[in-house]
């Protein structure tokens, strides 16, 4: 076991009215998200890899047709704690992921390609991420209400959402974590 990290999923509904808008407009979204990091040291507790990957499958609907997406976000830092020199660090995002969840938060598969640049060597290089989370715990749920004040009007977002600790194997490029 790596880490313990969350798996949820995510309704929220966003209403935008105002003196300034002749009519009151709705924002339906929904989102399923899972997400891990750790940090690694190899043997010789010289190298040291931290890492993250963040996924969201979103469906938002304004005026018009509904609009999905599914975006990852990944980080991937090697560093040499003897020599005090980066080996790594790798960052990219893609919209272009393939999320599979359940809604009873038992599960959830990442896989994507991703564009990763490296601050060290200055190079970017397309890397396959492969994550599966596995739900464990007590599914937690939580509501929240936000109010913003905008300048013509005011929006006011509603969440109710789900979420469970996991634990999560997988590959970024050539590592397996």
């Amino acid at each position: 076991m790596r880490k313990v990290t969350a798996i949820g999923f995510l309704f929220a509904v966003c209403a935008l009215s105002g003196a300034a808008m002749a009519t009151t407009e709705i924002y339906q979204f929904r989102d399923h998200a899972a997400s891990g990091g750790a940090s690694i040291a190899d043997s010789t507790g010289c190298i040291f890899i931290d890492f993250g990957v963040w996924v969201s499958e979103s469906v938002s609907h304004a005026q018009g047709a509904p609009t999905t997406s599914t975006d990852a976000l990944v980080t991937f830092l090697k560093y040499d704690i003897c020599n005090s020199i980066w080996i790594a660090a790798k960052s990219g995002y893609t919209s272009a992921a393939s999320l599979s969840a359940n809604g009873s938060l038992d599960s959830a598969t990442l896989s994507a390609t991703v564009d990763l640049y490296d601050e060290v060597t200055g190079t970017t290089t397309a890397t396959n991420v492969s994550m599966t989370w596995t739900g464990q715990g007590e599914i937690e749920r939580g509501a929240h209400v936000f109010k913003y004040t905008l300048p013509d009007g005011m929006a006011i977002a509603r969440t109710n959402g789900f979420s469970r600790g996991a634990t999560f194997s997988g590959t970024i490029g050539e590592s397996i974590l």
